[in-house]
């Protein structure tokens, strides 16, 4: 997306609503733009993070989508989309083991008291 010379850059939060706008259109290389640049504001947003992998996962970018997904989870393991991404990424590269490892930590977590 371009924006005139104006525009003020909206928070955190709003980046990443753009960058899933800017997927769910097929745009992908905007939102690589916009993940990296809510990346770029804040490096310790697991959700950054989470959302950058995703749209490499769609991408087909498998090896960089993991390593994105597990940055996610490394700042924060409850990031549950991050679990979701490698389970996939797993099952694509024939570790069924490791898919179903991701899997079962998530399932793990939803059943501890918050």
């Amino acid at each position: 997306m371009k924006f005139p010379s104006t525009y003020i850059s909206p928070p955190v939060g709003s980046e990443e609503t753009m960058t899933l706008a800017a997927s769910m259109l097929g745009r992908f290389d905007e939102d690589l733009a916009m993940g990296r640049r809510a990346i770029d504001l804040d490096p310790l947003n697991a959700d950054s993070w989470e959302n950058f992998g995703e749209t490499k996962f769609f991408m087909g970018q498998l090896d960089e989508a993991a390593a994105d997904s597990k940055k996610a989870l490394e700042l924060n393991p409850d990031v549950v989309a991050a679990h979701s991404v490698l389970s996939q990424i797993y099952v694509m590269q024939g570790r069924p083991q490791d898919a179903l490892r991701e899997i079962e930590l998530v399932r793990s977590d939803s059943k501890r008291p918050k």
